[in-house]
């Protein structure tokens, strides 16, 4: 390094130090870098944005959410699973509630703040992610209540229970898996291609899934619809009990047992989305005579 000399205007002579060979507008950027060095801010870290509505916001949006999906199952029969699908993303994108929970938060939280962080970010979106999913529970319960009202035999009346208690989930999660799949095609520039058939069948072992994990949770024991419970309790005499409670007694006692199952359910659930979606793209690949390619990579 060389010691340059540079005068200011006031006949000042500063010693600046840079590189040597350094031409005269190299030296004069060095002296005003050294000599006005730019303040470094003092503006606090901002945390980062969860993007995460508040009770009342997300309770709305994972309403208009869940009975969105399930709208575009519901039409994918009458119309066509490519044309059900765009209007269901149409009708998504018009949705402008926050979701009670995003992982995109977490995430950046732990990148910023390490493990502890994220742990209260986490912590801080339960009442949130609660409040989204207690439309799935409502729908859960009025669809239990549905069915087992039904002028049915009383051996037949827990069985329409449960099937009731399935169909808003079911429907939801079908719509969702005929979204997914045209969200897909469209951003890979293909045209859109639904399979109406793959997408119920994933969705209904979703809907069992869910079942299944409100069951191990304890959820749909203390709502009264567990099938040992009502088996024990002979059917007719559980579902009068039931229909005497109201909605909002049934959700404050299962409600704060959902979030438990709703991490292992929603895993799972995901997982068979994923399985639908590599599956259908492994038949397309196969037409394309790359079978032992892809053999040698599954195994």
């Amino acid at each position: 390094m060389t010691i340059y000399k540079v005068q200011d205007e006031d006949g000042k002579i500063y010693k600046i130090e840079g590189p040597e060979g350094a031409s005269q507008e190299e030296i004069l950027a060095f002296a005003e870098q050294e000599l006005n060095p730019k303040p470094q801010s003092t503006r606090p870290k901002e945390e980062p944005d969860a993007n995460v509505g508040n009770f009342f916001e997300s309770l709305v949006g994972g309403t208009k959410r869940l009975f969105s999906s399930a709208a575009t199952g519901v039409e994918a029969p009458f119309t066509s699973g490519e044309e059900a699908a765009v209007s269901g993303i149409q009708r998504q994108q018009e949705i402008t509630e926050r979701p009670g929970a995003s992982f995109d938060a977490v995430k950046k939280t732990y990148e910023q703040e390490g493990i502890i962080g994220a742990a209260g970010e986490v912590v801080s979106q339960v009442p949130t992610a609660l409040a989204e999913q207690t439309p799935v529970l409502a729908s859960i319960y009025a669809g239990f209540k549905a069915g087992a009202s039904l002028p049915l035999p009383p051996q037949l009346k827990v069985a329409a229970g449960l099937i009731g208690s399935l169909i808003v989930p079911f429907l939801s999660m079908s719509g969702n898996n005929m979204q997914r799949k045209a969200e897909e095609d469209i951003k890979a520039g293909r045209q859109v291609d639904v399979n109406e058939l793959t997408a119920y069948g994933t969705g209904l072992v979703q809907a069992g899934i869910e079942r299944v994990g409100l069951g191990l949770s304890g959820v749909t024991k203390a709502m009264g619809m567990s099938i040992p419970q009502l088996i024990k309790q002979g059917g007719t005499k559980a579902t009068e009990r039931l229909a005497k409670e109201s909605l909002s007694k049934t959700l404050l006692m299962g409600t704060g047992k959902l979030a438990a199952a709703e991490g292992a359910t929603e895993v799972t659930q995901q997982m068979l989305e994923d399985t639908m979606q590599d599956y259908l793209l492994l038949m397309k690949t196969l037409k394309k005579n790359i079978l032992k390619q892809h053999m040698l990579q599954l195994y």
